[in-house]
């Protein structure tokens, strides 16, 4: 089971909670449960997103372990805002192999992500990858990145967060924002949007499938 601790952070000042497979957050409105649950979208697609680097076949560890780190704080950013508007805050995310990572805000108030025991685990898999490539002059194949990687994270769900529906349902409703969605029209609508807002990185994401998945049974 995972685990989530949560200080100073948005409008929560101190949770603890394990992850189940299924678990409600009851709260009034305002009280953070949207925070929690981006959360723990934002832990639970590490692995995704370290398999999107690893893919790009970098020449060397330091290089990838960069491009992974920076990768994950710019998504947080953009899920949450910058971190000089955020205070001092720390969150903690254990999955259920004892793996343990924290992100808080450095010095300079920017994102600092510490990987702990996950990082030596990701380099072997990138290491392995590397020598794969070396012998037969192709990587490791996705689906087996995929399978490494799950196993390290002991998470076979893929992560998909649904913005909760009050606010956003009141901008234009959800079917005409997907039928009618145009890149250029919905960022224009939330280029000012804040750290917290209902309109924000996962709910583009989740647009753009919603799209695509539209699109897709239009065809049929």
């Amino acid at each position: 089971m995972h685990r989530i601790e949560i200080k100073n952070f948005g409008p929560i000042a101190d949770v603890e909670m394990d992850v189940a497979d299924v678990t409600f957050l009851l709260g009034e409105q305002a009280s953070g449960k949207s925070t929690v649950a981006m959360l723990i979208y934002f832990f639970r697609t590490w692995q995704d997103e370290f398999i999107s680097i690893i893919a790009n076949e970098y020449e060397s560890w330091p290089s990838c372990r960069t491009a992974y780190t920076s990768l994950l704080r710019s998504k947080f950013v953009n899920l949450f805002g910058a971190t000089a508007n955020l205070g001092r805050f720390e969150i903690k995310y254990r999955y259920s192999n004892g793996i343990s990572v924290r992100v808080t805000p450095n010095e300079v108030r920017q994102v600092n992500i510490s990987m702990g025991s996950l990082l030596p685990k990701l380099r072997r898999i990138w290491e392995e990858r590397a020598r794969e490539r070396l012998n037969t002059g192709s990587g490791m194949p996705i689906n087996g990145l995929r399978n490494k990687t799950r196993l390290l994270f002991n998470d076979d769900y893929y992560p998909v967060f649904i913005p909760a529906g009050r606010a956003f349902l009141s901008r234009d409703t959800l079917h005409q924002v997907i039928v009618n969605y145009e890149a250029s029209v919905l960022n224009e609508r939330i280029r000012g949007y804040r750290p917290f807002d209902v309109v924000d990185a996962a709910t583009r994401r989740f647009l753009y499938h919603a799209r695509c998945l539209n699109q897709e049974h239009q065809r049929r």
